[in-house]
């Protein structure tokens, strides 16, 4: 699980022995009434969790935040493929340009296997920090790229490796201040991507008209910039750092359960893949989130619709 103690001082954590669980408890609630009663973890019994309370909700709102820039851009790719297929990139296919945002779109989600084991290690300030210099820095530099390997290097590889980091970190925190009800939080966290993935194409379109292509990247950087200092600074760890670690581990495939779920789903793309059903593969979510978000405004505009209306449809899909 992941944990962090760099940035939350020790009293807000409570070590529960075997002989005075109850008494622990009890202590933890009467001197921090400024966190809700906590419940103890059935898989992580040595800890409390608050629950609730400023602090822990505060977390949330600091992870919203960073799901809101990023997922919510990610949401919003299609927008930049059907820009460049009219513009920088006219002279190239649309399966070719489409291999910027999937390149993006690999790395924000395989790279989520090694960030893991980081933020269990280090805890999130440092992943948070780096992640968000790099992701605001490859918008403002794409606003300047006019070739293919331009937006491929700088929104491809770049901003899919901060994005990585952001996303992975923003969502394991949340289980530094949850148990009983992660689910929640972490839903209310995800929300972010559904607001930024309904406003960032409502923005882009004006702007982009009005002021074009790289001012429009600097005043989407620089509303990016401010989501992520929000993130920043409310984001706080709460667990200890693992003392070994920060690497991949493997040993998670003993777990019958998770070994199995996984083949699951990977079983899922295959049959839906050889049976035809494109619409429906990757899982379904992958592709349906990805896929038609990118494909959407291109295909509108060459459909013979405005840009505001290929602007509109990622807007209302994202809803």
């Amino acid at each position: 699980m992941a944990r962090d103690a760099n940035d939350s001082p020790s009293h807000e954590l409570q070590l529960i022995t075997p002989r005075s669980t109850h008494n622990s408890l009890a202590s933890a609630i009467i001197s921090y009434p400024q966190l809700e009663a906590t419940a103890t973890s059935r898989s992580r019994a040595d800890y409390t969790f608050p629950e609730g309370g400023t602090r822990a909700w505060t977390v949330v709102f600091g992870s919203f935040c960073i799901i809101f820039g990023t997922y919510g851009l990610v949401s919003s790719a299609g927008l930049f493929l059907s820009y460049w297929k009219h513009n920088q990139l006219s002279s190239y296919s649309t399966g070719s340009i489409g291999w910027i945002s999937a390149v993006n779109v690999f790395l924000t989600l395989f790279l989520g296997v090694q960030i893991g084991p980081l933020f269990d290690k280090h805890g999130p300030r440092w992943l948070l920090a780096s992640g968000s210099v790099v992701y605001v820095i490859s918008l403002v530099v794409m606003g300047e790229c006019t070739e293919y390997w331009h937006f491929m290097i700088v929104y491809g590889i770049f901003s899919g490796v901060s994005n990585a980091a952001l996303t992975t970190t923003a969502l394991a925190v949340v289980a530094h201040w949850f148990e009983v009800k992660r689910g929640f939080a972490s839903g209310i966290t995800f929300v972010g991507s559904s607001v930024g993935g309904i406003m960032f194409p409502l923005i882009l379109n004006p702007i982009l008209m009005k002021l074009g292509w790289a001012w429009a990247m600097r005043v989407l950087a620089l509303i990016v910039l401010v989501l992520m200092l929000i993130g920043n600074l409310c984001i706080r760890g709460r667990l200890p750092p693992k003392a070994v670690g920060g690497t991949v581990n493997l040993k998670c495939f003993k777990d019958a359960r998770f070994s199995w779920a996984t083949v699951g789903i990977a079983c899922k793309f295959f049959l839906c893949r050889l049976s035809g059903k494109y619409l429906t593969g990757w899982a379904g979510f992958e592709f349906v989130l990805f896929g038609a978000l990118g494909l959407l405004p291109t295909y509108a505009l060459a459909q013979g619709f405005s840009s505001q209306t290929s602007f509109n449809i990622i807007a209302i899909l994202n809803a």
